[in-house]
């Protein structure tokens, strides 16, 4: 069976791709992810995993809204 990345699917702000750091750059560990939270994907350290097709536009949206109205985001982009 295929694992999909969530967080590379969505192209979630906070995902580090270098081989240093990477992984989730919000959370010390991709279990703290509010998707996580909400949708119970599997996740190791650095990131969400699908093992089912997922809806990427709705999950995108979503993640977009949620880091907008997150004031540590805010902070993130100034």
């Amino acid at each position: 069976m295929r694992t999909l990345s969530v967080c590379l699917q969505i192209q979630c702000p906070y995902l580090c791709k270098d081989g240093n750091s990477y992984g989730c750059q919000a959370y010390r560990s991709s279990c703290g992810c509010h998707l996580r939270k909400i949708y119970g994907f599997e996740s190791n350290e650095y990131a969400l995993f699908a093992s089912s097709e997922i809806d990427v536009a709705t999950l995108k949206a979503e993640n977009d809204s949620f880091f907008l109205e997150d004031p540590k985001y805010a902070d993130d982009l100034k």
